[in-house]
Parts: structure tokens; C-alpha cells; sequence
């Protein structure tokens, strides 16, 4: 994935929340035992509708950097959050930036 993070690629996906979160809710990457690279998205799902689809965007790069090595990815997709939380996760995708699409920050997508 190293190659992809320096192009400017993201990790994507829809959701619809169905439970907000009380607390964090972490989008991590892992590359094997003790080794994982995490961002609470948790402010970005709750300006979200309720029940209603929303794409979100993180750029590879948000994960780079953070105890992860991205070319060691074994669990490309992991969501850990606390009770109640409820949500639908789908079209899960790494990749370039849709045509058009502007580049999400690390910020805006949760990254502090």
C-alpha cells in the first residue's frame, strides 16, 4: 500500500449509522501482532444523518507514520467502537480518488 499512500490514494467506504457512537469510533489498518495504525472517525460519523448513506474518505497517508507499515497490511478494513454503537458498513475499497473528487484532509477525516 506504500506505493498507493504517495499517490494520494484513499481507504473508502459508505455507511449508514444506525446508533451513534458515544465515544471513539476507530478505523485502523493492521500489519500483524501488535502492529496497527488507527483513526477515531467517531467526529465525522456524528454529523451524520441517522439512516442516511454517507461515503467516507481516508487517505492512506492519514495511516503512514504511525506505528503501521504499509506494506505489511494484513487487515485492510477494522472498526472497533464501543456499545451502543450500530452502523452498516459497504463498498469498502482502496483506491485512487474518483474523478472530480476532492482530497480529503487527515483532519477532516478524524485524523488528529
Amino acid at each position: 500500500l506504500q506505493p498507493l499512500a504517495a499517490a494520494g490514494a484513499v481507504l473508502q467506504f459508505d455507511v449508514v449509522v444506525h446508533t451513534p457512537a458515544q465515544g471513539p469510533v476507530t478505523l485502523y489498518l493492521g500489519c500483524g501482532a501488535h502492529c496497527r495504525s488507527s483513526v477515531d472517525i467517531g467526529p465525522v460519523l456524528a454529523g451524520y444523518a441517522g439512516g442516511a448513506r454517507h461515503t467516507v474518505a481516508v487517505p492512506l497517508r492519514c495511516f503512514a507514520g504511525k506505528a503501521n507499515d504499509l506494506s505489511h497490511v494484513d487487515v485492510p478494513f477494522g472498526m472497533q467502537a464501543a456499545a451502543p454503537f450500530s452502523a452498516a458498513f459497504a463498498d469498502v475499497r482502496i483506491g485512487p480518488l474518483a474523478a472530480g473528487q476532492a482530497s480529503p484532509s487527515c483532519t477532516a477525516a478524524g485524523v488528529r
